[in-house]
């Protein structure tokens, strides 16, 4: 009889965690403040905009439809934008930052806040650790002005990119743009 109940019980437990893994994972994703701890503000839509024959010219339209549209209560336009960073060892380093205003459509940080000067950086939690910087620490951002000491200010955790960006607030006319994100909120 042992391997009957042995039967049951393998069972009970098939069924329990065919149930409960599901819901848990649902809880989980329909909470409004999931994406706060991917990387994203509690948004309703993003619209992205990769290169392009006319980049200015579809961000433009793109800016003037959603300034047009009164659906839409606000928007921030987050610009990625790629550069070097100087690593302890004198290597470098590709670096992804995102540039806009990071307060508009805030998330949640793991430590620290978003960067609210032009020298503060907030760094994804595998940049953090790749680059061994923590609050606090200075890292050097290399421009085509030449090289940018920045303060991190916040570690937060990521999916996009592969988990490796970081958000600052500065203006870099001269960087190569990755892509443009626009954060809605209707």
């Amino acid at each position: 009889r042992k391997k009957l109940y042995a039967t049951m019980l393998i069972v009970l437990f098939l069924a329990s965690f065919m149930m409960i893994i599901p819901w848990n994972t649902y809880q989980t994703i329909a909470d409004s403040s999931f994406s706060k701890y991917l990387g994203f503000g509690e948004m309703d839509l993003m619209v992205s905009m990769y290169q392009s024959d006319a980049p200015i010219e579809r961000e433009q339209q793109i800016n003037h439809s959603l300034e047009q549209n009164s659906q839409i209560k606000q928007f921030v336009q987050v610009t990625s934008k790629s550069f070097k960073v100087k690593k302890t060892d004198g290597s470098e380093e590709k670096l992804v930052i995102e540039m806009g205003d990071h307060d508009a459509f805030p998330i949640e940080y793991n430590s620290g806040q978003a960067p609210q000067n032009e020298n503060e950086i907030a760094l994804s939690s595998l940049n953090a650790v790749e680059f061994d910087k923590t609050i606090g620490d200075s890292i050097e951002i290399i421009t085509n002005q030449g090289t940018r000491q920045m303060t991190v200010s916040g570690i937060y955790s990521n999916i996009f990119n592969g988990g490796k960006t970081a958000k600052a607030n500065f203006e870099d006319s001269t960087a190569p743009t990755l892509w443009l994100n626009y954060y809605i909120q209707l």
